[in-house]
C-alpha cells in the first residue's frame, strides 16, 4: 500500500562479478529473476487499489489482501514464509471467487467461502501471489499478457 517499489538491476538482467575472495573458484554469476518480477510488478500495478488486509499475526508467515475499488475490480492475495511450507486463512471479501498463483509454483486454484476467505498455500521460503481468475482474464483480454 505504502511505499515505492525498487528493483535492483542484476536481479532483473542478472550479472557476473570477479570472485575477489577466490579468483581460483571463478566468476560469481547471479541469474536474471526477470520473469518473477515482471509478474510481481504487473500484479502490483494491476491489483494496488482498493482496501488492504494485512495478517501479520505469525512470524514465519505474513499475507494481505487488496479488495480492488469502483475502477480496479481485480482482487489478489500475497503470503509469503521465511519457514516451512505454510498456509494461511485471509479474507479478500470475494466469495466464492477463484485464485490461482501468478508465480505458478502452486498449481491449485484456491476457491474463497461464503465469506470471501480463503487458505491460501505458499511455499517454503518463497512468495506467492494470489489473482482473482475473473481479474486475470480481463487483463488477458485487455493487455494480452500470458
Amino acid at each position: 500500500r505504502e511505499g515505492i517499489p525498487c528493483i535492483v538491476n542484476a536481479d532483473y538482467d542478472g550479472a557476473t562479478y570477479p570472485n575477489e575472495k577466490d579468483p581460483q573458484a571463478g566468476d560469481i554469476v547471479l541469474p536474471s529473476h526477470r520473469t518473477i518480477l515482471d509478474a510481481f510488478m504487473r500484479a502490483r500495478r494491476e491489483y494496488n487499489h482498493g482496501d488492504q488486509h494485512d495478517y501479520l499475526d505469525d512470524s514465519h508467515c505474513i499475507g494481505w489482501t487488496r479488495t480492488g475499488d469502483d475502477t480496479h475490480s481485480g482482487s489478489m492475495a500475497v503470503v509469503m514464509t521465511n519457514g516451512e511450507d505454510a498456509r494461511k486463512y485471509m479474507k479478500t471479501y470475494r466469495p466464492n471467487t477463484n485464485y490461482i498463483d501468478i508465480t505458478k509454483s502452486i498449481e491449485d486454484t484456491i476457491t474463497t467461502d461464503d465469506d470471501g476467505g480463503a487458505g491460501f498455500p505458499c511455499q517454503g521460503g518463497c512468495s506467492q501471489v494470489y489473482e482473482d481468475i475473473y481479474a486475470q482474464h480481463d487483463l488477458y483480454r485487455y493487455y494480452q499478457i500470458y
